[in-house]
């Protein structure tokens, strides 16, 4: 028996899975082996990979490509987590990429209401809690810079009042799918 594989076995699962988003995306997904594959899922049962292929330059902070499956349900979604990703992202409302801000309110608009947009948050080892949750096909401009505006703000945390009073909130990091 190979050393470790009863520990990757459970992972496996992901395979076919992720060969069927390969061929739905195509090349902004990385090739993987079945191991390396395995080797992306988490403990928390989460298949989590780059999109950047290895031609493209380390330099741009791209999303991750995040495949989670229940009895129910398989969700392939592309997750922005870290600040420099949302950066990168809120590029496409400079002028500059008029064009392709376009493009992606087009390419919105032709999914089934099914897909959603959605905004969590995490702190440091605790499940991720929902704050947004947008249908991804009535997504505009305006609603798009709002997601981002809100999850710039849960990464900054600090005093907040609710119910008329004032309590600390602390940073949270924000997952945008």
């Amino acid at each position: 028996m190979i050393a470790g594989a009863e520990i990757m076995s459970w992972r496996g699962k992901y395979i076919g899975w992720y060969k069927v988003a390969s061929e739905v995306l195509g090349k902004h997904i990385p090739e993987l082996t079945d191991r390396e594959i395995m080797e992306c899922v988490t403990p928390e049962d989460q298949f989590i990979s780059p999109t950047e292929q290895e031609h493209q330059p380390k330099t741009k902070p791209l999303p991750s490509i995040t495949i989670k499956l229940s009895d129910t349900n398989v969700e392939l979604g592309i997750m922005y987590s870290e600040q420099e990703q949302l950066e990168l992202f809120k590029n496409i409302f400079r002028d500059t990429h008029s064009r392709d801000m376009e493009t992606l309110l087009g390419q919105l608009q032709t999914l089934n209401p099914s897909y959603e947009t959605i905004l969590y948050s995490r702190v440091r080892d605790e499940k991720p809690l929902l704050i947004r949750k947008y249908v991804s096909a009535r997504m505009d401009q305006q609603l798009l810079e709002r997601v981002i505006e809100e999850s710039e703000g849960l990464r900054k945390g600090g005093m907040h009042i609710q119910n008329n009073q004032s309590i600390y909130v602390p940073p949270r990091s924000p997952e945008l799918y």
